[in-house]
């Protein structure tokens, strides 16, 4: 006999129901708070139906909800000890287009709870039980790397602004990047008055930092255009650069701790490829998670949102374009990846040329 239980997890508590392979309620919608006692509850529903029925097997799935579910999961993997009792995380889309393809409307917990068992029932061959979690903590420290990332790229944009009114010389310096000389130039001197009264000889201590160019630029300061050279402009600035060296600090730092815990061979692999470095291996291994998720490339190729999306239309094909509905961070790194592949690997480098530039 098979039993198939689904739990939508919300922050503090998750809904519960269990579902026979006819979908038909076996338990009703049972809500439990993600406590010790909710879980001692869990399991003592658990035990009660494998003490009623024999050779029972219960499936059981709940939501990847950005980690709100791990309490539950974990819990889930553990009575695995004691009872005939397979363990999930299921993808929310698949269960969503499943709950739509059943012509229902409303969503509540409850209902989102029903949607998961009937998941797990509708479509057994895409459920992966069982998978090894080896990397979430990694993963997670991942995405907290990235996190940091995006913020350091929302607060150059913001300095960007800024120092176009308080040194406006020193935006041609700013490309595609920060250099550390000009983040270290602007925490000294923030707005061109304090350039101005600076001393070249002193500035040249910046590592990258030419005497030639340090006397250059506070010649251009005294003739500055700046219009924000009030105290609170300096205070602005120097501030937010020391944020902007502070995030650079942090993100080397973890990063660095990810490299010392993250050592595997499938790193050292994918560094064959020339255009992978280490940053860009450990971010490919922590997105995949496993390999095994992924029975052919086709599925590997529309988990990350890299197959063509198109409408097709009697004799009309509309919109052909890559479907761009999976892991931005997975398509950043596969862009870096081929950038580098196309000026390193002269394989790559052929195939782009044939392609691209020739096509």
């Amino acid at each position: 006999m098979k039993l198939y239980l689904g739990g939508d997890v919300s922050k503090g508590y998750a809904d519960w129901v269990i579902l026979s392979e006819k979908k038909q309620a076996v338990l009703d919608n049972f809500q439990l708070d993600d406590t010790y006692a909710g879980h001692c509850k869990l399991y003592a529903t658990l035990e009660a139906y494998f003490g009623k029925y024999q050779g029972l097997e219960i499936y059981a799935a709940v939501e990847s909800t950005g980690g709100y579910e791990n309490n539950w999961f974990s819990t889930l993997k553990s009575y695995q000890k004691v009872f005939n009792l397979k363990v999930a995380r299921v993808n929310p889309a698949g269960v969503n287009f499943n709950r739509r393809a059943g012509l229902k409307r409303n969503v509540t917990d409850a209902i989102s709870a029903l949607s998961i068992a009937e998941y797990l029932i509708n479509h057994p061959d895409n459920i992966k039980y069982d998978q090894d979690d080896q990397w979430k903590s990694l993963c997670r420290h991942w995405n907290f790397v990235e996190m940091q990332k995006q913020q350091r790229v929302q607060t150059i944009n913001q300095l960007e602004t800024i120092l176009y009114s308080a040194d406006p010389t020193l935006m041609r310096f700013k490309k595609d990047n920060l250099p550390n000389w000009l983040l270290e130039l602007i925490i000294q001197c923030p707005t061109a008055e304090t350039l101005a009264k600076a001393r070249p000889e002193k500035l040249a201590k910046i590592p990258y930092l030419s005497l030639a160019r340090a006397k250059t630029l506070v010649a251009e300061a005294k003739q500055s255009i700046a219009s924000a050279t009030d105290k609170n402009a300096e205070i602005l600035v120097s501030q937010i650069a020391r944020q902007i060296k502070a995030f650079d600090q942090n993100i080397k730092s973890q990063m660095q701790l990810i490299e010392r815990e993250l050592t595997c061979p499938e790193i050292e692999l994918l560094k064959t490829f020339k255009g992978i470095d280490t940053v860009s291996a450990i971010g490919l291994l922590l997105e995949i998670e496993t390999i095994e998720r992924f029975p052919a490339v086709k599925g590997f190729s529309c988990y990350y949102g890299l197959h063509p999306k198109f409408k097709q239309s009697g004799d009309k094909v509309i919109g052909v374009r890559m479907s761009k509905q999976g892991s931005k961070n997975m398509r950043k790194i596969l862009f870096n990846i081929a950038k580098g592949a196309i000026t390193y690997n002269p394989l790559i480098t052929a195939v782009y040329e044939k392609n691209y530039l020739m096509g």
